[in-house]
């Protein structure tokens, strides 16, 4: 499997369907778009309609039934999935932490990850009293998936524990779905940041403040034309 050298960012879809296992009808279909460094694609639908499927599919964790997914031209089923995932910031919709301390959470995540930089992460959240107030820090133990937590700073502690990659794809499901307004601030600062930073960004989301900074939409409840 390959690693790409010098990567561009380039992230294209060719022609993509997805079914179920089962299902006799397509979750995706006949999806094409392509986006480089530098651009912020905005991908919206109902609930049902794909969004998570296509994160997904995108990220390599689901294989597309039909069509290709391309990284700097070359399709994904070649390049190597450790090296792809070290190179994207994916943040899922659904939450899912490991029993264990926050600290070991990230560290599954990235095993040589500095105590400093899980800080930097939470911070970046709006987290940093956790690290710094608590009295477990970042040894509080995780439980149940983390449901000993309130379901907003489960989705910060996933958003930072995905900002532990300095990937230069930024893969967002629902970023602000379950937040409060100060939390979603958060947000759209880190994806101010990423806009600068020049990284490939592909966000799917209903939030209007999101869809407005989009320099390309692609909606699924119109049929996924860029």
């Amino acid at each position: 499997n390959l690693e790409l050298k010098n990567f561009k960012g380039s992230v294209a879809l060719s022609k993509v369907n997805y079914e179920y296992l089962g299902s006799n009808q397509l979750t995706i279909e006949n999806l094409s778009f392509e986006i480089s460094s530098g651009d912020v694609l905005i991908i919206k639908g109902q609930n049902g309609s794909g969004k998570t499927t296509l994160a997904k599919i995108i990220s390599g964790i689901n294989a597309p039934t039909s069509g290709s997914v391309l990284i700097d031209g070359i399709n994904l089923r070649q390049i190597d999935f450790e090296w792809w995932s070290s190179q994207i910031i994916y943040m899922p919709e659904s939450t899912s932490f490991f029993n264990g301390s926050i600290l070991e959470n990230f560290n599954i995540y990235q095993s040589n990850i500095s105590i400093q930089k899980v800080r930097e992460c939470l911070v970046s959240v709006g987290l940093g009293s956790i690290s710094e107030e608590t009295n477990q820090g970042i040894n509080m133990e995780l439980h149940d998936n983390g449901n000993n937590l309130s379901i907003g700073i489960r989705r910060r502690l996933a958003l930072a524990r995905a900002l532990a990659s300095d990937g230069q794809v930024i893969i967002f499901d629902e970023p602000t779905e379950n937040l409060d307004i100060e939390s979603k601030q958060k947000v759209y600062a880190l994806l101010n940041r990423f806009v600068k930073s020049n990284k490939t960004i592909i966000c799917f989301s209903q939030d209007p403040e999101i869809v407005k900074a989009a320099s390309y939409v692609i909606d699924l409840d119109q049929g996924g034309q860029l």
